[in-house]
């Protein structure tokens, strides 16, 4: 008998990650996780925000991928940096808040989660895989850069959580 988990309850409703498995039963279950999740993303209570904020990226990129593109001579978002930017918005955990997309002028896709002039946390996302952040809660701040492969670091995680 074998016991199938899809989420820790830390992580939402329908987190994946990357399957290290590599036998036909590993793929096949990776498959109809996957499914499950696109399920989800289908459902309007559940899924309508994470695909709204979808395609506020995809608007974001397609506004910002060639260069010059704010009249003041900003680097054009690449098409790997949209890539990272869904990809991390697919691992963000459906209890948290979506965030307000951006682009910054130097080639990352911003989020921003705002509460209140002195309770905000941003981040941007380059294509080398890198999450620059800063929050700020009340006279509490953070900052720091982490590296995102298959999963949301710990410390951007904990920094969005704080706010809400």
């Amino acid at each position: 008998m074998s016991t199938i988990v899809l989420s820790r309850p830390s992580r939402g409703v329908f987190h994946t990650q990357a399957s290290n498995g590599i036998s036909d039963e590993a793929k096949t279950l990776w498959q109809s996780m996957a499914e499950l999740q696109n399920s989800f993303l289908t459902s309007f209570s559940i899924g309508k925000p994470k695909r709204d904020v979808l395609e506020s990226t995809t608007e974001v990129f397609e506004e910002s991928c060639h260069p010059d593109w704010d009249g003041y001579s900003a680097a054009p978002v690449s098409f790997e940096t949209y890539l990272k930017a869904k990809k991390f918005l697919s691992a963000l955990p459906t209890n948290l808040p979506t965030p307000e997309v951006s682009a910054h002028p130097d080639g990352q896709i911003g989020f921003e989660w705002f509460v209140a002039p002195n309770r905000q946390f941003v981040m941007g996302i380059s294509s080398e895989d890198e999450l620059a952040y800063a929050g700020i809660f009340g006279i509490n701040k953070t900052s720091g850069v982490e590296l995102f492969i298959d999963e949301i670091p710990k410390a951007v995680l904990e920094g969005i959580r704080r706010l809400f």
